[in-house]
């Protein structure tokens, strides 16, 4: 009886024997015989970090968010001010018309909390939108250098466990991105820029099904 790692070292070897038989069999390029495989391998982080759209969309969802951090300090600051007002004047008021100032307060709380709330939503969908902004650049700019450089095949680096440095495109593709995005404006109007934003989204798939097919 053989040794189980030495039964799976056998037929892991005849699998890839067999998988070169097919790829080196003359039926594979019957059809083809001229046909040449180009591999790519991106790294998209590094994409992510170094692009020039990407820089500008940092420094603008910082900048948002300290202005939405400061906004937050100050109405706090107001409210505990206010409380503190409240409670100094308990005794020179009237038990029912401090209970009336106590409501308002409350309601003053309530409605910051829905603020704070709406605002976080609102930078969370901002944050969204110019994610899915910088996708649909790097998809154009691969979709583009795929049809011009002939790729077969463009992997990402962080699912490679090792490549040939001639492989990576990532330079070319980051030249690219920063030629045709070099700057990005997060617009005012969220709620519209996501309406515009998922209509281009569905236009390709629109255009594609509305294609003839091929009998």
């Amino acid at each position: 009886m053989k040794p189980l790692f030495l039964v799976s070292a056998v037929r892991a070897f005849g699998a890839v024997l067999l998988l070169s038989a097919l790829l080196l069999s003359p039926s594979a390029f019957a059809q083809d015989q001229t046909r040449v495989v180009k591999f790519g391998v991106v790294d998209v982080e590094e994409i992510e970090r170094e692009s020039l759209m990407n820089k500008d969309i940092t420094a603008q969802i910082n900048q948002l968010r300290m202005k939405l951090s400061e906004e937050v300090k100050q109405e706090e600051a107001s409210l505990r001010k206010a409380n503190e007002d409240l409670q100094r004047q308990k005794v020179l008021m009237a038990p029912d018309a401090f209970e009336q100032e106590v409501r308002k307060f409350r309601e003053r709380e309530l409605s910051f909390q829905k603020n704070i709330q709406d605002r976080n939503d609102h930078f969370n969908r901002v944050r969204i939108y110019v994610r899915n902004a910088f996708n649909t650049e790097l998809n154009k700019a691969l979709v583009d250098i795929t049809k011009e450089q002939q790729f077969t095949l463009i992997l990402r680096r962080s699912q490679v466990l090792t490549v040939a440095d001639f492989l990576d495109i990532t330079k070319f593709l980051l030249e690219r991105i920063n030629k045709n995005a070099p700057k990005f404006q997060i617009p005012n109007d969220i709620v519209q820029a996501e309406k515009s934003q998922a209509t281009k989204a569905k236009a390709p798939a629109a255009a594609k099904s509305s294609e003839p097919k091929k009998k």
